[in-house]
């Protein structure tokens, strides 16, 4: 292999063993053997002042304890070949020579990707996943576990390096590094449109193509043998960027199909023309990882269930897809289901029978079938989860554990047998939650909050609907919670006794973002407070508030306001029946209201007009 040239920068002498040091004796605390300090030194005038040299070979020393490998490692034949013999480093050789064959495998991998390509840790563990090289003695461990060490120790050594972007979370491979992966794999991996000019031997095992280059895929050629590829992908600039390039097909997709008899990992994924999937998907008995992201499928055909081997598919942004096949539950080694921003809406009920699957989607909703809900998790960065006719008496455990830390949108609806909420509280960026006919539900206590004064801390709209047995919330604990929020609903919650110093603790006192919407429907039960008469509600709580609905507020007899109210602009008071009284000075009191509606308020329209007007 020739690559192309690259113009090094060096380091100073102390600089390098200086570098070199940072990697290879990382406990500061103890200070190094003298021995080790003197073959290092020796070793750090072999990589030239090179960084990358002196990281990555420092990296791997750390993990060698013993005098003789060191020794072994500075003495290796691998330091005097020639640049005619190979293009690659030779620090750079020795470190991948002496990684554990399990990592050599997927470092080696990494050549089917372009040079300053951006990596994603989930995806690129998922493809190990799929290409069977994940081992693992321990069988306490799960595959992701595996995956996520070995990433986490070729990262230690260098072979990645972390973006330091904190809005774009990923990892690239220097171009060095890239160039070693290539050599090392030279006869397996083949990059379609970049190395075939070169000569390509039979024996390619894995194949991808970058869509920059590529944008008509019109076949194998006469040098790829595709019955042996294990490996079937497109590759851009970074692994799931929002803008790529789309590919075209020039073959059908069933003949397409026929050329392959191994291969376990095959991506489609932004394939233009890909708008039917056929049957013969099944004759693909090897399948562990299809990707159809992208594409304008609206079904997957029923013969997706012979892919007994798969374990991962992606269906995301398939906006025309409107349902998944019955029969998924019969892929007992399935481990990740993804359909984000598709047009599917329900999650088929036995997919709960597949007790590895984790699913990631954009919204999540579940019916009926309480083994399903327990048995799905979703994945950690799930936004959206609707929970709806639940049957169970607790909610699953992925909820009341608090696995989903980016959700922003919750809606728990007739889930009629559940006894207690979890700790909704704790979730850092909820933003939206409804809550409604949840019938067992008694009292709401501090756990609800997560036992946390500062819970619901981003928390916007807050809607509670039809509890029939709802009786008390308790909020102890709540001086600091929901800072953000602006909409609070409660309705028909007959047997709710809401205490005004509840409701006070939602005023927020210096949050720019108080109460802004509060609507109170149906409620039978006095309010009870030791300061305030049960049958006022007190306006100057809420010095934010810009809408106001009072809706079968039985014992409300008048609106207190001893204070100015900039901002309220709509009134609302329906089917009070005892409600006799507005503010005085209303004009003055509340100069930006600018609608006021009183319906079905006999107490109050038994008085005359003038009088009524007079408060206006």
């Amino acid at each position: 292999m020739q690559s192309e040239k690259h113009l090094l920068e060096v380091l100073r002498k102390d600089y390098g063993w200086d570098l070199f040091a940072k990697h290879a004796f990382q406990s500061a605390s103890q200070q190094p053997d003298p021995e080790f300090i003197e073959i290092g030194k020796k070793i750090v005038e072999k990589c030239n002042g090179l960084p990358l040299a002196l990281k990555t070979m420092g990296s791997l020393l750390h993990n060698k304890s013993s005098f003789w490998e060191w020794e072994i490692i500075m003495k290796s034949e691998i330091w005097d070949f020639s640049e005619n013999e190979s293009d690659i480093l030779p620090a750079l050789r020795l470190s991948y020579l002496h990684l554990p064959s399990h990592l050599k495998k997927c470092f080696a991998f990494c050549a089917l990707f372009p040079k300053g390509y951006k990596f994603d840790k989930e995806c690129l563990i998922q493809l190990w996943l799929a290409e069977n090289f994940l081992e693992s003695t321990l069988q306490k461990r799960s595959p992701k576990e595996v995956g996520e060490h070995y990433f986490n120790d070729l990262l230690s050594w260098s072979f990645f390096q972390e973006s330091r972007k904190e809005e774009e979370k990923h990892f690239m491979m220097h171009d060095l590094l890239n160039d070693l992966a290539k050599f090392v794999c030279e006869d397996i991996c083949i990059r379609l449109g970049v190395d075939e000019t070169k000569g390509i031997s039979k024996t390619n095992r894995h194949l991808s193509f970058p869509t920059t280059h590529i944008h008509y895929f019109d076949g194998f050629g006469s040098l790829i043998d595709p019955q042996k590829l294990h490996t079937f992908m497109q590759t851009e600039s970074r692994m799931y960027k929002a803008f790529c390039h789309p590919w075209y097909c020039e073959m059908s997709i069933d003949d397409l199909f026929t050329k392959f008899k191994f291969i376990p990992v095959l991506s489609l994924c932004r394939c233009s023309n890909l708008t039917e999937f056929p049957q013969s998907v099944g004759n693909l008995k090897h399948l562990r990882s299809l990707d159809l992201s992208y594409t304008d499928i609206e079904k997957l055909p029923d013969s997706i269930s012979l892919l007994y081997m798969l374990q991962i598919l992606k269906l995301n942004y398939c906006q025309r897809l409107k349902e998944l096949p019955s029969c998924l539950h019969q892929l007992d080694n399935l481990r990740c289901l993804e359909f984000i921003n598709t047009g599917v809406k329900n999650v088929p009920a036995h997919l709960g029978r597949l007790k590895n699957l984790q699913v990631l989607m954009s919204s999540f909703f579940v019916e009926k079938n309480g083994d399903v809900i327990e048995n799905l998790q979703p994945s950690k960065y799930l936004k959206k989860l609707s929970i709806r006719n639940y049957v169970g008496k607790q909610f699953p455990n992925w909820l009341l554990n608090n696995s989903l830390p980016n959700l922003v949108s919750l809606v728990l609806r007739n889930c009629k047998s559940c006894q207690r909420f979890p700790p909704l509280g704790l979730l850092p960026f909820l933003k939206k939650l409804v809550i409604s006919r949840c019938y067992k539900i008694v009292i709401i206590d501090d756990d609800f909050h997560g036992n946390n004064s500062c819970s619901f801390k981003s928390l916007e709209t807050l809607a509670f609907s039809f509890m029939e047995h709802w009786e008390k919330w308790e909020c102890q604990a709540m001086t600091g919670a929901f800072p953000r929020l602006q909409y609070l609903s409660i309705t028909v919650c007959p047997k709710l006794q809401l205490e005004w110093s509840t409701m006070k603790r939602l005023r927020m006192d210096g949050s720019d973002t108080s109460l802004q919407h509060l609507d109170i429907y149906s409620f039978p039960k006095a309010m009870s407070d030791d300061y305030l008469s049960p049958s006022t509600f007190p306006l100057h709580f809420f010095p934010k508030l810009r809408t106001l609905e009072l809706y079968e507020f039985l014992n409300l007899q008048m609106i207190s306001q001893g204070l100015i109210c900039n901002h309220l602009e709509e009134l609302e008071i329906r089917r009070c029946h005892r409600f006799e009284s507005l503010p005085r000075n209303m004009h003055t009191l509340l100069p930006s209201l600018r609608r006021l509606r009183i319906e079905d308020c006999p107490r109050l329209e038994s008085r005359s007009p003038m009088e009524v007007c007079h408060r206006i």
